[in-house]
């Protein structure tokens, strides 16, 4: 540990870096169980510092394909969630893809640019979709039973 500080005298921060790749080395093996909070590779504060470092920075995304996710959902969505999702839609699909394309590189190809794909764009969509439809429940007062 004392070596790690030494060599470093910028604001990387040498314990982030090797807790991806102690992360990266338990997924090569396809133990998927260690993963678990309390486990006995990575505990409750290594899950803390990779949720943090992933805080740190966004994804550049396709701001068009947020704008096509957005009219999608907007146009399948029925009063009076539209009018409550239209103006929240564009910034909560822009967190969507940030967390799948963040999931996808950390967990499953090891990405270091964390740069989205298209799967990360159409697993959003899905989600969305699937949301989306989730609303259409009928939300207006109950009359009071006498």
């Amino acid at each position: 540990m004392e070596k790690e500080k030494k060599e470093t005298n910028s604001d990387e921060n040498p314990y982030i870096i090797n807790r991806k790749f102690k992360l990266r080395k338990i997924y090569s093996k396809g133990d998927y169980s260690k993963l678990s909070l309390g486990g006995d590779k990575i505990n409750r504060n290594d899950l803390l510092t990779i949720f943090d470092s992933c805080y740190s920075f966004t994804c550049e995304i396709d701001e068009t394909e947020v704008l096509r996710l957005s009219r999608i959902t907007t146009q399948l969505a029925h009063e009076p969630m539209k009018s409550v999702w239209r103006p929240r839609s564009e910034h909560h699909i822009y967190l969507l893809i940030d967390g799948l394309c963040k999931h996808r590189c950390l967990f499953k190809d090891y990405d270091s640019t964390f740069t989205p794909k298209q799967e990360d764009y159409d697993m959003a969509e899905r989600i969305l979709i699937r949301m989306v439809k989730a609303w259409d429940t009928d939300l207006s007062p109950k009359e009071d039973i006498k």
